[in-house]
């Protein structure tokens, strides 16, 4: 593809799968030049025809480069891995080595952790900014639940630690699903892949991280269904892994808070789900494959709720498919780039920022989030 003229803001994004696409559609809304490097010949040419058809600013790179060759050829202000989780690490040690901010859609625990580990290791050596576990859930909510813990703060006008009252909260919940726009009763999984597969497994067989009563609690998933009505929707809800991410750490021996994050789906698919998983881990994946991308419309279904003794707040997101991006993407993508610009900006009220920084949910200006938000949803609505 023809170069276009380099602007000064640049990215560059690890994977052209669906969220890589997202994130580059996102990340030239907001002003950046998005080099984005991809393997498969295939996707290459999908790229180039989606940064023509939308006017993105950039250029897609065979996979082959280092990024340490990148990073000597580009001033790269910030790098987004849209990678499969265990590729991350990779990815954030060449980052925390070079100096160079790196963020990434996470939901891996175990990789999360690693990444943290690495960065506290080497924190005196190194100027770069890494946030871990941004996208949907783990990402949108648990922002949301920060304001949420903000919100109610303020309300009780109580002391607080931080930016959070601590005696008053009781209950922290944080649900999100996407799924097909309309429930069928003939269809048992009542469900279309439209993300990761890998990340799917993950969150269905790895355990899942509680906190009941300020007490860390290992559980299993897909266990505890229950039946929620979100944004007029009857929906079922049940525990699966990563969601919590970074949210754990504030509330974390805090003794009369509880907090969670479950999946939402339509009725019947947790036990679809259970049985498909007895028939073990090729055959349950193949299954998964059948459902993967297929032309159905889809929406996400989120919500966020923070209660005290007192006072519930809660915010509900619904958004679907258009006709650029679906409502994964655009669910998963856009609240990760709005958080990789707030980095790029250098807006953060934490000192240490300028000497790099492991960034967690409650670093993030709500008022820059949001409003990166507005323009990448293009003043469509949202929330409900």
């Amino acid at each position: 593809m023809q170069k276009k003229e380099k602007i000064n803001k640049t990215c560059l994004i690890m994977g052209g799968g669906q969220m890589g696409v997202a994130l580059a559609y996102a990340m030239s809304k907001l002003g950046y030049y998005v080099l984005i490097e991809e393997q498969l010949d295939s996707r290459r040419q999908y790229l180039e025809k989606f940064f023509n058809d939308n006017n993105i600013n950039g250029d897609i790179l065979e996979y082959f480069y280092t990024l340490i060759i990148l990073f000597n050829e580009n001033d790269i202000d910030i790098v987004i891995s849209a990678l499969p989780y265990h590729q991350n690490f990779k990815v954030a040690k060449q980052c925390i080595d070079n100096n160079v901010n790196y963020c990434d859609l996470g939901g891996n625990v175990t990789v999360s952790g690693e990444i943290k580990n690495y960065y506290k290791k080497k924190q005196k050596d190194t100027t770069s900014v890494v946030f871990t576990d941004l996208g949907l859930a783990p990402g949108w909510v648990n922002i949301l639940a920060e304001e949420g813990l903000e919100k109610v703060c303020r309300d009780h006008s109580n002391d607080c630690v931080g930016d959070f009252v601590i005696n008053e909260i009781n209950q922290i919940t944080m649900m999100a699903g996407g799924i097909p726009i309309t429930w069928n009763p003939a269809d048992l999984l009542n469900y279309n892949v439209n993300w990761s597969i890998y990340g799917l497994i993950n969150e269905y067989t790895d355990d899942v991280t509680i906190i009941r009563l300020g007490k860390k609690k290992i559980i299993k998933p897909l266990d505890d269904i229950l039946y929620e009505t979100i944004a007029g929707y009857d929906l079922e809800s049940f525990p699966t892994s990563g969601g919590l991410a970074h949210t754990e750490n504030i509330i974390t021996n805090k003794p009369s808070i509880s907090c969670e994050y479950r999946t939402l789906r339509w009725p019947g698919h947790c036990c679809t789900i259970k049985n498909l998983l007895r028939l073990g881990p090729e055959l349950f994946k193949k299954v998964l494959q059948k459902h993967e991308n297929i032309q159905k419309k889809n929406m996400v279904v989120a919500q966020t709720t923070v209660s005290s003794k007192e006072l519930t707040w809660k915010k509900t997101i619904n958004v679907i498919d258009d006709n650029i991006l679906t409502a994964m993407q655009k669910c998963t993508a856009f609240p990760a780039a709005a958080v990789a610009d707030y980095i790029v900006q250098r807006d953060l009220y934490i000192s240490s920022f300028a000497n790099g920084v492991y960034m967690e949910y409650y670093h993030i200006n709500l008022k820059t989030f949001h409003d990166n938000l507005r323009k990448l949803f293009n003043g469509n609505k949202y929330y409900v």
